[in-house]
């Protein structure tokens, strides 16, 4: 039997990873956000490219990693596959019936098995991927990564990500089904169903950021579902929140019709959290997008009224929304958490302002990675960006350690740390590190209270997950000085999050609607489902239940499979 093998490991938080698991298998990675998950499975892929002496992968190796925004434009599903040919039929599993050339993919009714059960299989191939959801979108791009794949091991990065537990299972089938064509998967998941139905687990942790980084479990999928750790991950799924009362105030909508989503009216009562599910292409996203624009009262909103056709009513409730959406906060390595939050801007005015910075004539642009005081290799980026394919891998820069800064900025300290280490501490040691800095912890602590400690504030932001960068948002909308009577509108808040961070992240939540303020979310996972105040359940482009969690009919717990 082949073997992964990896020796000495120390890439980001890794600690001296040693570890070799087989090959021809299902292995999933687990563990909190931050554990080292991601960082383990790009120690392989890279060390494997580049020929890393410390990392043995017998075979050819491509990586699958989630988007977090759909392409804009007109581009269809046609040309995103690279199908230029013209075509008799045009659903997703016709198309690749009739297109597949059996010498580039040896298993042409994997690929259209794969299509049908991830649900995507009558798809029409002239639609633009604009006006798909996230969550169909990535089912497609899973499509065409194995379509063009040449390789034997694929790395997936949270392919479940988004999905309801139900698509999950389907999308756990496709796995199973690729590991008898002859393939080996690695799998970096928080989705239940898929770690349950994996082979093998290697566990990250045993917290985040510094607090991980190290192999907790390694072995048989069987034995870890027997650990007690693993029964605390599930009951922490299955928590239930004191609920909130619904207020009978509504905000209402007629006539919808966009994206194939056609309503007659959608309401939902303010002041609570309102949570659209189903399954994906159902039109969750569409409503959404809907109601920001129908309750948007900036100067130009009246010419974003697409889709909306009837009339909206309960505008006086409302003082403004917030879409709080998953796309990144930066598109390059310059941009950071810190760049984001304006953290930045606080670091260098404190750092500007101590008594050996005058000395030397350090003034604020210094302090700036992007200006003077930037490294000069790699610019200020603190890292090196290797592309590979359609993704890119981010190694720290070999002059200034991943801190940005020349070495004689960092000669200057607080609390024995400089700037770029500072950029560098997870943000919950760094808040613990800066108690007499007030405006400095108060922003720290919003990033820690949303799951995020182990973030660091100068990991650049494409490096960030999709569920990541929505949370960075949140943040910053929770250090204004908001008023009351607000709508935040956020699509799938539990991405990317380990449900041990569940109730971190929903009692934010609530806390901004303790503020006489309302949220409309979409999230299929059970326990945002179970904790929202009020749900709606959209079904075939159509509104199958609205109404409390605990009256949800069992047909449809079933079919977006809610029980845990």
């Amino acid at each position: 039997m082949q073997y992964i093998k990896i020796a000495n490991a120390n890439a980001n938080n890794l600690k001296n990873v040693n570890i070799e698991f087989p090959l021809n298998q299902w292995i999933t990675f687990v563990g909190k956000s931050g554990s080292g998950k991601s960082t383990l499975a790009d120690v392989i892929f890279s060390g494997h490219v580049f020929g890393n002496e410390n990392v043995h992968v017998p075979v050819e190796v491509s990586l699958f990693r989630q988007k977090v925004s759909i392409p804009s434009g007109n581009q269809t599903i046609f040309a995103y596959l690279g199908i230029r040919k013209r075509l008799k039929s045009i659903s997703l599993s016709e198309v690749l019936s009739e297109y597949i050339n059996e010498n580039r993919f040896s298993h042409k009714e994997l690929l259209i098995h794969a299509a049908k059960t991830m649900g995507i299989a009558f798809l029409q191939c002239n639609t633009p991927l604009s006006e798909l959801s996230l969550t169909t979108f990535n089912k497609v791009r899973f499509i065409r990564f194995l379509l063009k794949n040449t390789a034997e091991l694929l790395i997936i990065d949270e392919l479940a990500s988004g999905m309801c537990y139900a698509e999950a299972r389907s999308t756990a089938m496709v796995l199973k089904e690729i590991i008898k064509a002859g393939y080996s998967i690695i799998a970096i998941e928080h989705s239940l169903p898929m770690i349950e139905a994996s082979d093998y687990i290697v566990e990250m942790g045993p917290g985040a950021g510094v607090e991980g980084g190290t192999v907790t479990f390694a072995g048989k999928t069987d034995d870890y579902l027997k650990s007690e750790h693993y029964k605390g991950i599930v009951t922490n799924i299955s928590n239930m929140l004191p609920p909130n009362k619904v207020d009978r105030k509504q905000l209402k909508i007629e006539n919808i019709d966009y994206h194939n989503l056609r309503l007659p009216k959608f309401s939902m009562p303010t002041n609570c959290i309102v949570n659209v599910c189903g399954l994906s292409g159902c039109g969750k996203t569409t409503l959404l997008d809907i109601m920001f624009r129908a309750f948007d009262k900036s100067a130009n909103a009246w010419k974003n009224r697409a889709g909306i056709n009837g009339e909206i009513s309960g505008k006086t409730y409302i003082r403004r929304p917030h879409f709080v959406d998953q796309t990144p906060i930066g598109s390059n390595s310059m941009s950071t958490p810190a760049t984001y939050t304006k953290i930045m801007d606080i670091l260098r005015n404190i750092f500007a302002q101590l008594p050996e910075s005058q000395v030397r004539g350090y003034s604020v642009s210094e302090y700036s990675y992007n200006s003077t005081g930037g490294c000069v290799q790699c610019g200020g980026k603190g890292v090196k960006e290797i592309v590979i394919g359609e993704e890119t891998i981010f190694e720290p820069c070999s002059a200034c350690n991943g801190s940005r800064y020349r070495n004689e900025i960092n000669e200057i300290v607080i609390d024995g740390l400089s700037i770029g280490a500072m950029l560098q501490s997870p943000c919950g040691a760094l808040a613990q590190r800066c108690p007499d800095r007030k405006i400095l912890t108060e922003k720290l602590n919003f990033i820690v209270d949303v799951g995020l400690s182990y973030l660091t504030l100068g990991q650049p932001s494409p490096s960030l997950s999709g569920g990541e960068s929505q949370r960075i948002k949140i943040t910053k909308e929770l250090a204004k000085k908001l008023g009351d009577r607000s709508l935040f509108i956020l699509d799938t808040p539990s991405r990317g999050l380990h449900p041990s961070d569940f109730d971190k992240v929903f009692i934010m939540m609530r806390k901004l609607v303790a503020k006489n303020n309302s949220m409309l979310i979409a999230d299929n996972n059970p326990y945002f489902v179970r904790n929202a105040d009020w749900i709606v359940v959209l079904d075939e482009k159509r509104i199958a239940f609205q109404g409390y969690p605990s009256k949800l009919p069992s047909g449809l717990i079933s079919k977006l499979g809610l029980e845990v």
